[in-house]
């Protein structure tokens, strides 16, 4: 039986999350179309099925990224279908959330963040709202090129004073560094409390302009 790659078409990558396409006739061909060189946060990744240029778009096989955003993929030869099933967003470790969420606004991937949102601010904004949003005003996290996470401090009492106004307890607070491809570096804090479900979820508001 063969067993197919899932690597199937899938998105335009220029810059995302310390991902640099290159490409060149040097690095030769596959299928008949000119292979592009990847490389993750610098290292060169070499893939079964490299990526490749057609029509002027760079394709990135679908497995390399959906496992790169924690998902798994399965391929079902019956149905010819390829099944990603993302990952359970219950975390003991407010840090893996925070990372989390520094990888998904970096593929801008705005419907899997928007799980991550604590409850109380998805009383306030719609799923279709928050996209929207981050749409208009989340591009420049596609152009990170490296970024740190600190180990989170908890708050016994925190007020989320931009957003729901509610008073939270045993609040994570995660300090981050992130450095944009222009060399500008940004530093802050992420605030995780939990759901009723038990996840670290994160408080957010729309940017000002």
């Amino acid at each position: 039986m063969k067993k197919a790659s899932a690597i199937a078409v899938l998105v335009v990558v220029s810059l995302v999350f310390g991902i640099g396409i290159a490409w060149c006739s040097i690095w030769g061909t596959y299928a008949g179309f000119p292979i592009a060189k990847l490389l993750l946060n610098g290292q060169e990744q070499n893939l079964t099925s490299p990526p490749v240029i057609i029509n002027g778009r760079t394709y990135v096989p679908l497995r390399f990224v959906s496992e790169s955003l924690g998902a798994k993929v399965n391929w079902d030869e019956d149905n010819f279908t390829v099944n990603i099933e993302t990952p359970q967003f219950i975390s003991t470790k407010p840090e893996d959330v925070a990372t989390k969420i520094i990888k998904l606004s970096s593929y801008r991937q705005w419907n899997l963040l928007y799980d991550y949102l604590h409850p109380d601010l998805q009383k306030l904004f719609t799923r279709d709202q928050f996209i929207t949003e981050r749409e208009k005003n989340g591009s420049i996290f596609a152009f990170i090129k490296e970024y740190s996470i600190d180990e989170a401090t908890i708050i016994k009492e925190w007020t989320d004073s931009e957003g729901t106004r509610n008073t939270y307890y045993n609040v994570a607070e995660v300090p981050y560094m992130i450095t944009f491809s222009g060399g500008t570096t940004f530093r802050g804090n992420f605030h995780l409390a939990k759901a009723p479900d038990g996840s670290w979820r994160f408080f957010w508001w729309p940017a000002k302009n």
